[in-house]
């Protein structure tokens, strides 16, 4: 199952204790994996000036029928964490942080996108199994570089989506795999370049980021980003709708 990141920002966060938070306002994941590696609450009703951030560790259910992201966690943990201004970015040091408060074990130690294993539940178990590998350092600090999604998407900030011939639109919204929090797939309007609407197009595609030039170069010509405008973004995207995509645009999964 996947999610848009917009259909997620309208739900509810609710704690154990049934409070609820307020919604999600933005998403951060890192360069190397494109993993969703926190979210943050807009606070403004209950620590204004402050953004509450959480990871997908966090998360006990997701119900998008009654816009419902339950947590693991009470309402007086969340609001004691070491949240941070809202304005500030965070750093290794705010993530260690909010790791040793809450208890979450380390995802950038392994080499796979949760610390080794491939979903944060299985992260989660392994912890507390105590099955950790001790001293496996991922290389470099490549997994440090958190990236905004609200920074990434939007009609006017949304970065521009260059085919292998022309330009072919502004990234919209991306969509996350339901198990391992990786984007997988983003949204790109079309309609100012093009003929066309919204197309779905794979990360996978994508030769190139400039992240400086907000650019995200694809492997796709504006002909087929064309013929294959046409998602619906309440449409459930299923392995058939995925394997249409794939054979229209001629790639392999």
């Amino acid at each position: 199952m996947y999610y848009l990141t917009t259909d997620l920002k309208s739900c509810n966060i609710r704690t154990t204790d049934g409070e609820e938070l307020g919604t999600v306002k933005d998403f951060y994941f890192d360069e190397k994996f494109w993993a969703i590696r926190y979210f943050v609450v807009d606070t403004m009703k209950w620590l204004p000036g402050k953004k509450a951030v959480l990871s997908p560790i966090t998360v006990d259910s997701i119900n998008l029928n009654k816009e419902f992201i339950d947590l693991t966690e009470s309402a007086e943990k969340v609001k004691n964490a070491p949240n941070k201004n809202e304005h500030t970015q965070i750093s290794k040091h705010n993530e260690e942080e909010l790791a040793n408060y809450y208890g979450w074990p380390n995802y950038w130690t392994g080499v796979g996108p949760w610390g080794g294993f491939s979903t944060p539940s299985e992260l989660t178990v392994a912890h507390r199994e105590e099955k950790l590998q001790r001293g496996v350092q991922a290389d470099g600090d490549d997994l440090h570089q958190l990236r905004s999604v609200n920074d990434v998407k939007g009609e006017l900030t949304g970065f521009d989506v260059e085919g292998t011939d022309e330009k072919i639109g502004n990234v919209s919204d991306f969509v996350i795999d339901q198990k391992t929090w990786q984007i997988k797939y983003f949204v790109v309007d079309t309609s100012k370049i093009l003929a066309g609407d919204l197309v779905l197009l794979a990360k996978d595609w994508i030769t190139e980021v400039n992240w400086h030039d907000k650019k995200f170069f694809v492997n796709v010509t504006k002909e087929l980003a064309e013929k294959a405008a046409n998602f619906d973004s309440s449409t459930e995207i299923t392995s058939e709708y995925l394997d249409s995509l794939y054979s229209n645009f001629g790639k392999s999964k």
